[in-house]
C-alpha cells in the first residue's frame, strides 16, 4: 500500500518501492481508517463517553 494524497491506497508489491520504503505490506486496518486530516479547534478528539475518536500524529519524514 501507499500513501496517496489523504489516504492509503492498495497497489500491487514491488520489492524495489518496499526495499526503498515508498512502500508498506497490506494492512485493511489502515486502508478502512487511517486519513490525513487538518484539525483545528473545532476537530473531536474524544467520543461523548471519552472513547478516542481521532488519533492525531505529525511525523515530519
Amino acid at each position: 500500500m501507499v500513501w496517496q494524497d489523504d489516504h492509503y491506497l492498495e497497489v500491487s508489491f514491488d520489492a524495489k518501492k518496499y526495499n526503498l520504503r515508498q512502500l508498506k505490506l497490506y494492512n485493511s486496518d489502515c486502508i478502512k481508517n487511517f486519513k490525513k486530516i487538518t484539525p483545528n479547534c473545532d476537530t473531536k478528539f474524544f467520543n461523548e463517553g471519552g472513547t478516542e475518536n481521532l488519533w492525531y500524529g505529525k511525523n515530519n519524514n
